[in-house]
């Protein structure tokens, strides 16, 4: 596949306007959408240009770039004062990277409940049973998401 026969012509910058375009023209609308537009397959596995899924979520939004068997990676923007249920994951093992704002979390493990503010470069990682809790309590917050697999049915939530 080339830029000009891609199913996402419109995200392709060239020379003549580099410009990127609006993230909404540039996100999937299904989850049968391909997530990679393949530049090169190797040894069955793609290489290209990433391109979102945008899920909405009642605190932002999230934008997956890829979610399979391998891993998953995905962007996720808190709008102030919007924050997740207080959970854990049965399976997934996560690291979270703050790239903008000052991310709170609140960690529960056994009894003891802990808080941490988190500024951007710094990281949370997470592993499965790890109760937590993720707030932009001082303004908007962008978070890296890399992670093993995400499944739905993985999340036990607390409150």
């Amino acid at each position: 596949m080339t830029p000009a026969t891609s199913p996402y012509k419109n995200f392709w910058g060239t020379a003549e306007s580099p410009e990127c375009p609006p993230l909404e023209e540039m996100c999937l609308t299904s989850d049968t959408d391909p997530h990679v537009t393949a530049d090169a397959i190797i040894n069955g596995q793609s290489s290209g240009m990433a391109v979102p899924k945008v899920v909405q979520k009642w605190w932002g939004y999230e934008l997956h770039y890829k979610n399979d068997d391998q891993y998953c990676a995905k962007w996720l923007h808190f709008e102030p004062g919007g924050h997740t249920s207080l959970h854990y994951h049965v399976g997934k093992h996560e690291t979270l990277i703050v790239a903008s704002g000052i991310l709170t979390v609140i960690t529960q493990y056994g009894k003891e409940t802990n808080y941490k503010r988190i500024p951007p470069g710094g990281a949370l990682v997470v592993c499965p049973g790890y109760a937590h809790r993720l707030i932009a309590a001082e303004g908007p917050v962008d978070l890296i998401e890399a992670s093993t697999t995400d499944f739905d049915d993985d999340s036990v939530r607390i409150s």
